[in-house]
């Protein structure tokens, strides 16, 4: 039986998005969030570089999700390469992994900020637009991944843990069973390394 299953967005409104077709948005967001937190041990959000400002200031240090989610950092890992994202040679590819503690209250920060599963839709929290925010959020389970987001191709992939966790978030939008995927996109979260955070500019 296939594991993984896939929903997939159809853009927003500059796309031609229609208001009336099924989402994953409020309350079904939250719902979303919900079934799945008690199953996380770690989240991790990605930022790329942020080439339009200093060379010292780059990954989303404009965040404000970044600043709220402070208190639950667990580690940082600069790569090429991550869920969703094959390798690439070029600097221009890099990106950095953010690793946080999951709690129910950093689950409500989240919340406070974005509206949709692909992190599109901003609540109305004040955000900087020229500097791109976090984003391709990815759920882990005992340190492995479990939910794996890539925002900008409205594509979010689930390993449901349970057929009720299956169940309960195949009820809130359309998922489709993903023959590609296996086990080897389950990837652990331990055998990274992890660095801490430079000192705030």
């Amino acid at each position: 039986m296939t594991k993984w299953i896939a929903y997939y967005g159809c853009g927003d409104d500059y796309y031609g998005y229609n208001e009336e077709e099924d989402r994953i948005i409020d309350e079904s967001f939250r719902q979303f969030l919900d079934i799945c937190w008690p199953y996380v041990d770690y989240f991790t959000f990605s930022c790329c570089r942020d080439d339009v400002v200093r060379e010292e200031l780059r990954y989303g240090d404009f965040c404000e999700l970044k600043k709220d989610l402070k208190p639950w950092f667990a580690g940082r890992n600069v790569r090429n390469e991550w869920f969703g994202y094959g390798w690439a040679p070029y600097k221009e590819a890099e990106m950095c992994i953010y690793r946080y503690r999951a709690s129910e209250e950093a689950k409500e920060v989240i919340l406070s900020y974005y509206r949709d599963i692909f992190m599109h839709y901003p609540t109305n929290k004040p955000r900087i637009e020229t500097i791109r925010g976090f984003d391709d959020l990815c759920l882990f389970n005992q340190g492995k991944l479990f939910y794996g987001s890539i925002c900008h191709e409205y594509e979010a992939y689930l390993y449901p843990l349970t057929m009720q966790m299956r169940s309960m978030v195949t009820s809130l939008g359309q998922w489709n069973p993903c023959e590609w995927r296996d086990e080897r996109d389950r990837r652990n979260i331990h055998k990274f390394n992890w660095t801490d955070e430079p000192s705030p500019i």
